[in-house]
């Protein structure tokens, strides 16, 4: 059977995808997003990185239906660009005209920086957590105090057990000289 700390880890990365950077609802109007840089960071593709290790997984989440689309090129000296894909803006333009496309460079720039121009061209909404996740949060900060305050007691307790089993072997080696 799975044990509760293991249970409350998985629920811990679960309330964690649901909210956070990254959380919102996308419009209609939004086709497909895609997403280029570098496998590896540096020259500016760390941004883009964090971008998509964090706020990319929970836009996912809250937009199935959407196709997010990333590159990870082996080149840090390319581009780092995200591409917005959107629909017509209304039946009334004729069926040949193309979709509005946006390109966004954000190479060289941060994760947050990146989300607040993302949130501006699509108009996404944040999603808010509930209460039930604002308590679940609360306690797992309660928890994470209590498991600090745990670890300090036990590396001082395993600190003394070393010290103590040092001395012993330093008065056996001068014993037995």
């Amino acid at each position: 059977m799975t044990g509760v700390a293991s249970r409350w880890n998985k629920l811990h990365r679960i309330l964690n995808l649901r909210v956070g950077p990254g959380a919102a609802v996308l419009p209609n109007t939004i086709t497909r997003i895609h997403l280029e840089f570098a496998s590896k960071a540096g020259a500016g593709h760390v941004g883009p990185r964090k971008f998509w290790q964090d706020c990319v997984r929970r836009l996912k989440y809250h937009n199935p239906a959407v196709p997010m689309i990333i590159n990870r090129t082996t080149s840090a000296d390319g581009p780092a660009k995200m591409t917005l894909y959107f629909k017509k803006p209304d039946a009334q333009t004729p069926a040949d005209a193309p979709a509005r496309v946006v390109e966004l460079d954000i190479k060289g720039k941060r994760s947050d920086a990146i989300l607040d121009v993302f949130m501006r061209e699509t108009s996404a909404e944040p999603v808010a957590p509930t209460p039930e996740e604002e308590e679940a949060f609360a306690q797992f900060e309660k928890l994470d105090k209590l498991a600090d305050y745990d670890r300090t007691r036990m590396k001082k307790m395993l600190d003394e057990e070393r010290k103590a089993k040092a001395m012993l072997r330093r008065a056996k080696a001068g014993a037995s000289a």
